[in-house]
């Protein structure tokens, strides 16, 4: 059936026959290629038009059965940086880049109203616009210690600021208020526990 190859007890160059796809498995790790991916009905090779976890680059949608079904059950899931697990794809959180990066993405996101107010496109605005505060506090610290800053740097540095101004007019530089009204399901249990 599919995957094997004809019935066949001769063997092929001093090796007997095996299924189709042990033989491409067993291959692919002993050519220990990234990206490597063989059809399993075909037994045709693509290791050039697939990336290393075997998505097709060119936005083709030849895959196998089996990676076909993995593919499509991993789709659901949602990436580390998109859960909150993670501020940045394979970097390190803790370092001091990092940690003043969370810091000032959590100030400009309170500043708007709290995670439940603001839009993905907010957020990613409010994300470049701390990576831009970020950089320019890197650049102030080597002007400190430098005792001054070159042509070239203090206009970089103009540049940035400039950049970062739009970037904070395009969320609003205003502090929005949240709404603290509490439900009134909350409020009537609350006073009812309180007079108990």
């Amino acid at each position: 059936m599919f995957g094997f190859t004809e019935s066949s007890a001769a063997p092929i160059c001093g090796v007997r026959k095996q299924p189709l796809f042990s033989r491409l498995f067993y291959e692919a790790q002993r050519q220990n290629l990234k990206g490597f991916h063989t059809d399993d009905l075909t037994g045709e090779s693509y290791g050039a038009t697939y990336g290393p976890h075997e998505l097709p680059i060119d936005g083709g949608i030849r895959m196998s059965a089996p990676t076909l079904a993995v593919t499509t059950g991993k789709q659901t899931h949602r990436s580390r940086v998109t859960n909150g697990t993670a501020l940045l794809a394979g970097v390190d959180g803790r370092s001091v880049w990092a940690r003043r990066l969370r810091d000032l993405i959590e100030s400009h996101v309170s500043d708007l109203g709290g995670n439940d107010a603001v839009t993905a496109a907010e957020r990613s605005i409010v994300r470049r616009a701390a990576t831009l505060t970020v950089e320019l506090e890197r650049m102030e610290t080597v002007f400190a210690g430098a005792g001054e800053a070159s042509p070239e740097a203090l206009d970089l540095y103009g540049r940035t600021a400039g950049n970062l101004r739009r970037l904070l007019e395009s969320v609003g530089l205003q502090r929005r208020a949240r709404d603290v009204t509490p439900d009134l399901r909350d409020y009537v249990s609350a006073i009812s526990v309180e007079t108990a």
